[in-house]
Parts: C-alpha cells; sequence; structure tokens
C-alpha cells in the first residue's frame, strides 16, 4: 500500500514553509558557527592545561609509590637482616653474627649496634 496524500495539504504552501525554516535554520548555522568555533579555540588550551597537569600528577604519584616501595624494602631486607643475625646469637651462641648495614638511619643504627654488641663478646 503506498501512503496517500492528503487533499488537504497544500503542497505550494508547505514547500513555502519548509523553505523558510531550512533558510532560518541554515542562517543559524552561520551566525552560531563562528560562535562556537570562538569558545572551541578559548577552551582548547584550557581542557589541554588540565590533561597536562593531571599527567604530571600522575607520573608523580608514580614516582612518590616507587620510592615510597623501595624504602619499604629496603626496611623490610634491613629487619630481616637484624632479625637473622639475632637468631644466630640467641639460638646458636654465635657472637660472631654479623646484620649487614644497608644505609644510616634508625634500624640501621641498631643493626650496628647489635654488630658492636657481639664484636665486644668476641
Amino acid at each position: 500500500m503506498s501512503p496517500e496524500i492528503s487533499p488537504s495539504v497544500d503542497s505550494e504552501g508547505w514547500f513555502v514553509t519548509s523553505s523558510k525554516r531550512i533558510d532560518l535554520l541554515s542562517s543559524n548555522d552561520k551566525l552560531l558557527l563562528p560562535q562556537i568555533q570562538s569558545h572551541k579555540e578559548k577552551k582548547y588550551p584550557i581542557a589541554l592545561n588540565f590533561i597536562i597537569f593531571n599527567v604530571a600528577l600522575l607520573l608523580s604519584a608514580l614516582f612518590l609509590t616507587c620510592i615510597i616501595i623501595r624504602t619499604l624494602l629496603i626496611r623490610t631486607k634491613q629487619t630481616a637482616a637484624i632479625r637473622h643475625a639475632m637468631i644466630q646469637v640467641v639460638e646458636h651462641k654465635d657472637l660472631s653474627a654479623i646484620a649487614k648495614v644497608m644505609s644510616h638511619r634508625q634500624l640501621d643504627e641498631i643493626a650496628e649496634n647489635l654488630n658492636q654488641l657481639t664484636a665486644g663478646f668476641s
């Protein structure tokens, strides 16, 4: 079945009305397009700076996370070395046990003091 054209629709009036609407839309496009371009040109540097800032922030966070993890690993190794040396002294009566000093901070001072203590008994 093909749609039938209603006899009450004036085809010439419809064409004139449609042409006017198309002309109105076209003129709105011509008016709004430069405004949209201008707005885009103003906002693009802001968006780009925002993205650059977020990438820099992310990289900084990753760098700090790596430093923290590295520090924790060193502390864990130092604690294990001190524990091992203390077990050697207490359980095996081995006064020549030495805890490896990995840096010069609090745990390392403990390791150094333990080494001096066991060296005093040897």
